[in-house]
């Protein structure tokens, strides 16, 4: 499982996708691709299972609460702020006047997409 940010670099990325690839071709197995917008900054861990196809994926999503998600639209910080405060704004509120979560979600074959909750900080 692999994450991809996109943007200009750390603290700016305007969203995030996540997928699966093939181990032995490299194509992603998981499209259309899982989107965030907050774009959590961490590795996802794969969990090997006996027998073909049975492996579990757990990742994390950051997102905003009310958001459009086709209006991920590119975004700057105000002249003069700095990595630090850059890097702890908040981002759904300033973005889409909204509250943002974090979930775990697991995810193998029998599942569909983006899997099952296993963790939602908004409960």
């Amino acid at each position: 499982m692999i994450k991809y940010a996109h943007g200009p670099g750390y603290p700016i990325y305007y969203y995030s996708q996540s997928t699966i690839l093939d181990g032995k071709t490299g194509r992603p197995l998981l499209t259309p691709y899982i989107r965030d917008t907050v774009g959590s900054q961490n590795s996802p861990l794969t969990i090997s299972v006996e027998g073909h196809g049975n492996d579990i994926f757990l990742y994390w999503i950051s997102d905003c609460e009310k958001r459009d998600s086709d209006k991920d639209e590119e975004f700057t910080f105000i002249e003069g702020t700095n990595v630090h405060e850059q890097s702890r704004s908040d981002m759904c509120k300033l973005r889409f006047n909204s509250k943002g979560y974090t979930r775990m979600y697991m995810m193998n074959r029998q599942s569909n997409t983006p899997g099952t909750v296993v963790y939602n900080s908004g409960q």
